[in-house]
């Protein structure tokens, strides 16, 4: 009746409804007045799910800032649209949420904390997928044949797999939870991709967890992945 009598009043045509609310417009507002050109609504509403679920916020900013320079130093090369980013942030956030209910299994439980989390800012179908970008980051790698990726449409199941494995190598530059990469840039060639790391400590448990995910990065993205260490920086 309201819509009905606010039409009628200024003679509209039609009136668009957009998938967003009250709250949405509130966080953005606020954070506005705060940092006037950058909008961290999403991160900083992630991250305060994340600290609801007491995961260790130095490794999840950590992993979700590898996550994200990593997209960024590899877009000639996993060719998603820059649209997906977002996704791959908030996911590397909350990765380690399902932790709250139990280590065993946590990355089963991080998907389904996020796929029922109230996340301002992400339509339900989006939190999906961050869910299942999440829920891959450890254990079963995102086949076609499984079951959380073979009922997704075309461009989705290419942005969960390529998403999965960047988080999946992100984490693993955190795997001793220290932040020992400083920075990281990437060197693309047609049969290699070289990561190049500044450090400020030892990476020797995060080389032999790298391990594990190479060869899932060359067979999704036809590229081997090697790593150049750089002297430790203070």
């Amino acid at each position: 009746m309201i819509l009905d009598a606010f039409t009628r009043h200024y003679k509209l045509d039609s009136i668009a409804s957009v998938p967003r609310g009250l709250r949405d417009g509130v966080l953005v507002d606020l954070l506005a007045r705060q940092k006037p050109h950058v909008d961290r609504s999403l991160y900083d509403a992630a991250l305060e799910i994340g600290r609801r679920f007491n995961v260790e916020v130095h490794h999840a900013t950590q992993v979700s800032r590898l996550a994200v320079l990593l997209f960024d130093a590899l877009r000639t090369v996993h060719q998603l649209p820059e649209s997906a980013r977002p996704y791959l942030e908030v996911a590397a956030l909350l990765h380690d949420v399902g932790n709250a209910v139990s280590y065993q299994r946590h990355h089963k439980h991080t998907y389904y904390l996020i796929q029922h989390a109230d996340i301002p800012g992400v339509s339900d179908r989006e939190r999906e997928l961050i869910a299942r970008i999440a829920r891959f980051h450890r254990r079963s790698t995102p086949q076609l044949y499984h079951a959380m990726v073979a009922d997704l449409l075309g461009e989705e199941i290419d942005l969960v797999r390529k998403l999965s494995v960047l988080l999946r190598v992100a984490d693993s530059l955190d795997r001793s939870h220290h932040q020992p990469v400083r920075t990281l840039s990437a060197k693309i060639g047609r049969k290699e991709i070289t990561l190049k790391l500044g450090l400020r400590g030892p990476i020797d448990l995060e080389m032999w967890d790298l391990q594990s995910e190479a060869e899932l990065f060359q067979d999704l993205f036809q590229r081997k992945l090697t790593i150049e260490a750089g002297r430790r920086q203070t």
